[in-house]
């Protein structure tokens, strides 16, 4: 069983990596969101339009 310091030194330890995994989660969508915009102004990607008026 861990000390008290030593457990919140885990919890900090455990929510950094958290928070830098966040972070690379947020840059690979920002990047794929870029890239896929980059393709449909190029026209290798086809988008519908889409019908507001329609419900899910």
């Amino acid at each position: 069983m861990p000390a008290h310091a030593e457990f919140l030194e885990l919890c900090q330890k455990h929510r950094r990596q958290f928070q830098h995994w966040q972070y690379d989660l947020c840059h690979l969508h920002d990047l794929r969101d870029n890239a896929e915009s980059i393709l449909i102004s190029l026209g290798e990607v086809k988008v519908e339009p889409c019908d507001l008026d329609e419900p899910f």
